[in-house]
């Protein structure tokens, strides 16, 4: 069993580009980054962030980031 996370971020496709991310972890590994902090990523200042990513890039199974710039008619 693995421990998924999907998340997405900007204005959406009707005000210009979205990106969604997905991540793929062991379940032993979300103790870890709970002790790294990783808790809401949206309280963590940019240059934690920015650290993280790397760690969780590491750590991760599987990892993926799209980006659409525009909606589709």
């Amino acid at each position: 069993m693995y421990l998924i996370g999907i998340d997405e971020a900007g204005r959406g496709p009707w005000a210009g580009p979205v990106f969604a991310s997905v991540v793929i972890l062991n379940p032993e590994d979300e103790i870890k980054l709970l002790e790294l902090g990783i808790k809401d990523s949206k309280k963590l200042t940019p240059y934690k962030r920015e650290k993280l990513f790397s760690v969780i890039k590491e750590l991760s199974v599987f990892f993926n980031v799209l980006s659409s710039p525009v909606a589709c008619y």
